[in-house]
């Protein structure tokens, strides 16, 4: 399920722009820093179950009929053309390019920004856009961890009980 080519679009992109969002986060203030994610997880919450809502309202399709749907699905499928590379990887780098930044400022990329991102902009289902960004954000997560390390930004008193946590809770 994981599109490895969208993994390393995603991760090269995310690389360079975690450390400027982990940057960005350390000129915060705490409480800025609170409300800025408070905001962001109010927008990116409704937007994964919202898609069908979305998609139709964006195509003006409210009230089509669910035969006049079927119809065009099979004249769709029948003359739809594989997507070239780059019309496959450049939203794949947009998303890593945005993702890496909120990454290293808030912590959050797979599930939060990666995730509903290509579930919305791609073909890519849920399952192979969670596997996928598990597999893209590791590195970028890496960036993020070494900039605040340098910031002087991680309990390193908690941070080992917390990697051995959610490395077993991912098994």
């Amino acid at each position: 399920l994981v599109e490895l080519d969208i993994a390393l679009a995603l991760t090269a992109t995310a690389m360079v722009t975690a450390r400027f969002g982990a940057i960005a986060s350390s000129k915060m203030s705490e409480r800025s820093l609170k409300r800025a994610l408070g905001a962001f997880m109010l927008f990116i919450a409704p937007l994964v179950p919202g898609k069908k809502y979305l998609d139709d309202w964006l195509e003006g399709n409210d009230k089509v009929s669910s035969d006049k749907q079927v119809q065009t699905q099979i004249i769709d499928t029948s003359v739809a053309q594989q997507p070239s590379n780059l019309e496959r990887l450049l939203p794949a780098s947009f998303i890593g390019t945005f993702s890496g930044f909120l990454s290293g400022m808030f912590g959050v990329g797979g599930g939060a920004i990666v995730v509903p991102s290509l579930v919305l902009s791609t073909d890519m289902s849920h399952h192979a856009a969670l596997g996928t960004s598990l597999c893209a954000m590791v590195l970028p997560a890496m960036v993020g961890v070494l900039t605040h390390a340098n910031k002087g930004n991680v309990a390193w008193r908690v941070a080992p009980s917390l990697a051995l946590g959610s490395a077993v809770g991912a098994y």
